[in-house]
């Protein structure tokens, strides 16, 4: 059974990266000949632009073109990470060895919709991750955007189905599937309402990781409660545009209820940190922009 999912899981990363192969063109730079006088003058511009000068109109148009070579290399790149992913989940998590089964997830795994709470985050952390990996690829902005959100949301899926479906300790559950999709839908819908953009999703942790979680990631409800999922807000001001204000959830077991809890935060990230000095490693380390590193007080 391993074996099949484990099959499954790769063919499907596979399918999507090497779809995006045949389905987008990569980014090329057009020249404009601009008619000034009898002679010509060749510029080039990257943008769409329409010229009427001397009754002749120029015009130029963006062209995408993929970089087959990063492609194939993106496509390796998932299969192994993928693979490694799905045996550490099964180290993690349990293993996929049972029969498919549902999960009480949504009120009735005592968890006071944490669990949820984190596909949401995770899952509109990946997308915006994604984005800048499929224009390194050579698509468009956009069509960049709208792949990130696909593959974040097949990733997401394949946890759901097979992983948790045929765990004994876990099952399949409705509520984190469609919380996985929110999360994705919300980082498409912000990339497209700029309105947002100064909005995020982020999370943040009581204790180090390492230190409080068997394996990293959370395992178990009192490893969730580890955990600090933030809707943060950035007040632009000049230029502090670093500092972010911030509403955060979170829960404890530490009696036989799960206990809510809720705190205000005021931080940043490594990213937006480092920019300061050197934008250009900022870009590098971007991933980490979904890890808030705040100062907080919890509501009573």
């Amino acid at each position: 059974m391993k074996t099949v999912l484990l099959l499954g899981q790769i063919f499907l990363i596979l399918y999507l990266s090497t779809t995006v192969v045949f389905a987008q063109i990569e980014l090329s730079t057009v020249s404009v000949r601009y008619q000034l006088h009898p002679n010509s003058v060749e510029i080039s511009e990257p943008q769409t632009e329409t010229l009427l000068v001397n009754h002749r109109i120029s015009s130029s148009v963006p062209v995408y073109k993929l970089y087959k070579q990063r492609a194939l290399w993106f496509a390796l790149a998932n299969v192994a990470f993928g693979t490694a992913g799905y045996f550490w989940s099964q180290e993690a998590w349990g293993t996929s060895s049972g029969k498919f089964h549902w999960k009480k997830d949504w009120a009735g795994d005592n968890m006071a919709q944490n669990d949820e709470i984190s596909h949401i985050v995770v899952a509109y952390n990946f997308s915006k991750i994604f984005q800048p990996v499929y224009q390194w690829l050579g698509l468009a902005p956009s069509r960049s955007m709208t792949y990130a959100t696909l593959h974040s949301a097949l990733l997401s899926t394949l946890i759901e189905y097979p992983i948790d479906a045929y765990n004994p300790l876990q099952g399949f559950g409705t509520s984190d599937l469609v919380a996985n999709y929110l999360g994705c839908g919300l980082a498409l819908g912000q990339y497209h309402l700029p309105v947002l953009k100064n909005f995020k999703l982020k999370l943040s942790f009581k204790q180090a990781p390492w230190i409080s979680n068997t394996h990293v990631v959370a395992g178990t409800a009192e490893e969730f409660d580890n955990e600090i999922y933030w809707l943060t807000f950035r007040p632009v001001y000049k230029r502090v545009d670093f500092l972010h204000l911030g509403l955060g959830y979170s829960t404890n077991h530490y009696k036989y209820i799960v206990e809510r809890e809720y705190y205000l935060g005021i931080g940043t990230t490594i990213p937006e940190v480092v920019s300061i000095l050197s934008p250009k490693i900022a870009r590098w380390i971007s991933p980490l922009n979904m890890f808030y590193l705040e100062l907080h007080k919890r509501l009573d």
